[in-house]
């Protein structure tokens, strides 16, 4: 089933260390602290952006979040807070949000926000998408974005030797067929 999916479609690919070490090295402000909370949370984007201090706790260090995806189960992820992000968890903003900014901007125009992160990735020699070959898609997809963040985060898990049962929870998949197409990614 993965085989079929992976041809017919243009999946987004995990960044290499090399990549990610040029992406968040020379992203500023909360752009850096969104790429470092999406490759240490593996967080979605609009996750990532709406996340507030109301689902850390610090004294487990746990970051607990009902993803916007699967929202209508009320469905749990609990990820543990890596010691890079405690600097960021520990100073919420005024209202409790940790990217204020990029929020109301996200609220008002969600693909202005995307299309900033492509921006920075295309401006780190990334080519962001991708055209398809002969019997794809018939569009590009895009091959790098926000979402190569969460494929990063599987695979660099998936690495360090984290089971796939463990990682698919930190994750919100509900099928193992997906937490394993996510850390083969690279």
């Amino acid at each position: 089933d993965i085989e079929r999916q992976e041809k017919q479609t243009i999946s987004h690919e995990a960044l290499s260390k090399e990549q990610l070490a040029a992406v968040i090295g020379s992203a500023t402000g909360e752009m850096k602290n969104l790429f470092l909370v999406g490759l240490l949370t593996g967080l979605r984007l609009k996750d990532a952006v709406h996340l507030n201090a109301s689902g850390y706790d610090a004294k487990a260090r746990l970051l607990t979040v009902v993803p916007f995806k699967t929202r209508r189960k009320n469905k749990r992820v609990t990820i543990p807070a890596h010691p890079q992000l405690l600097p960021l968890l520990e100073k919420p903003g005024p209202d409790g949000y940790y990217f204020p900014e990029t929020l109301a901007r996200y609220k008002t125009d969600s693909q202005s926000v995307s299309k900033q992160f492509q921006a920075h990735l295309e401006s780190c020699g990334l080519k962001t998408t991708e055209t398809p070959e002969h019997g794809q898609r018939r569009r590009a997809g895009v091959k790098y974005g926000f979402h190569s963040l969460r494929f990063s985060f599987v695979s660099l898990c998936a690495a360090l030797g984290t089971p796939q049962h463990v990682l698919g929870a930190i994750v919100g998949h509900s099928s193992p067929s997906m937490t394993l197409h996510y850390s083969r990614a690279t």
